[in-house]
């Protein structure tokens, strides 16, 4: 019985390592400085502006990722029209698109380009979707991939993007999510039932 136990125990360990697994995120673009700052459209006055758009930011990806992300010049371009951000390489394939929800959206200098625009994105689409679930999900099985995203602006009255933050993990759909916790329930279930009987 104590041995069942110990198993019982182990396996919902295990789940649970599972579960915080999928929430590991791929950081294509961690703090990078970006190799050209595009075109930044604001809107309003310092200090209650906004963002609008932000068109060709380009960026270098160098190391530390998976062999999919292909090191090189991505360009990065949203807008809070549509509430689209889209990245693509330099052959101009889209790696990355999605749906934004911004954060924040703050431009505070009208000579000094000073700003920081950060949100969270659900991607519907890119040559990257697969990559990113096999690595931190463990299999290309179509779960939902979101992620966070962030610009800053240039100082020193240049103009654009100076940085650029950009991650992304799949998410276990809701089958998924509730097998796991089921599973979990159970293994509960069956540990305190093994206890108890353990005791009489």
């Amino acid at each position: 019985m104590k041995n069942f136990i110990n198993v019982a125990a182990t396996i919902a360990a295990v789940v649970s390592v599972a579960s915080v697994a999928t929430a590991q995120s791929v950081v294509p673009f961690a703090n990078e400085f970006t190799v050209n700052g595009g075109n930044v459209v604001t809107s309003g006055s310092p200090l209650t502006g906004t963002i609008e758009s932000i068109s060709g930011a380009t960026t270098n990806l160098s190391s530390g990722l998976p062999g999919a992300f292909t090191p090189g010049l991505y360009s990065i371009d949203f807008s809070t029209l549509t509430n689209y951000l889209s990245v693509k390489d330099s052959a101009n394939t889209i790696v990355l698109e999605g749906q934004v929800n911004v954060a924040a959206n703050l431009f505070v200098s009208a000579t000094d380009p000073t700003f920081i625009l950060t949100g969270n994105v659900i991607y519907t689409g890119g040559t990257w979707l697969d990559a990113i679930r096999i690595a931190t999900a463990g299999a290309a099985t179509g779960q939902v991939v979101t992620g966070e995203f962030g610009f800053t602006g240039l100082p020193s009255g240049r103009v654009g993007v100076d940085q650029v933050y950009l991650n992304a993990s799949a998410v276990p759909e809701p089958g998924e999510w509730a097998a796991m916790g089921m599973l979990a329930s159970g293994l509960g279930g069956l540990v305190i039932r093994a206890r108890r009987r353990k005791l009489a």
